[in-house]
């Protein structure tokens, strides 16, 4: 009886498991939450803001993206921003309508069909701009948004009129 043969056994099964172990298995978990998208996401309380972004079409940008809340009403009262640089400096006001855009429960409501349009002023695509949504219910949040162009095909069907 041989010696060899079990230590080669045991040699080939090794090899075995060590290569179905490097076998490229990886994983894509991260453990800080991301948009896989061009908008930004924010919670103010029960109401979930989601994918927004501040899109320029001419001398108007119309802020797009979605509300939905989990439970209970609630109403955006007011949106006030500041337009920014590339060093994320302010340089301008953004001024939106006064308006009251009611959340219902599991109900989503397309900001992009609300028109919501602030003049462009310092707004450029490429930049940022932070913005803050004023929620009855919900509070005050502040969030930062992309700004975008026309031009981008993803957004070139959003029209500020």
């Amino acid at each position: 009886m041989s010696t060899g043969a079990p230590t080669r056994r045991g040699v080939l099964a090794l090899a075995v498991v060590g290569a179905v172990a490097l076998s490229g298995c990886t994983s894509t978990f991260t453990a800080q939450p991301y948009t896989p998208g061009v908008g930004t996401n924010v919670d103010a309380g029960d109401t979930k803001v989601r994918a927004l972004v501040l899109v320029v079409d001419g001398e108007q940008a119309v802020l797009t993206g979605s509300l939905v809340s989990i439970r209970g009403n609630d109403t955006l009262t007011k949106i006030t921003g500041k337009a920014l640089d590339a060093n994320g400096n302010e340089v301008g006001d953004l001024t939106f309508p006064d308006g009251r855009i009611e959340v219902k429960p599991n109900t989503l409501v397309k900001l992009t069909d609300m028109k919501l349009t602030t003049p462009k002023g310092k707004l450029t695509p490429g930049f940022n701009a932070d913005l803050t949504l004023q929620f009855e219910r919900g509070g005050a949040v502040d969030i930062t948004v992309p700004v975008v162009s026309t031009d981008n095909p993803d957004y070139a069907d959003v029209k500020a009129g």
